[in-house]
């Protein structure tokens, strides 16, 4: 009888762990942006900014600020 519980809940975690992954407005948001990224398509890329865009580095010999804010 031990067995047979124990089967059991393996059999169901194993059905827990192993579902689907579901997609959502995060994986979406994700791959709208890696996927130009992989194409090479420099436009898509491009319009994802704006004119202020910058980039901050923080510490070491290139800490500033780049671009215009």
């Amino acid at each position: 009888m031990k067995k047979a519980a124990f089967a059991s809940a393996c059999a169901v975690a194993a059905l827990l762990v192993a579902s689907p992954a579901f997609a959502g407005p995060t994986a979406d948001k994700a791959n709208a942006r890696t996927h130009p990224i992989a194409k090479g398509d420099i436009g898509a890329i491009m319009a994802a900014y704006t004119t202020t865009v910058a980039s901050r580095w923080v510490g070491g010999p290139l800490d500033g600020t780049y671009g215009s804010c």
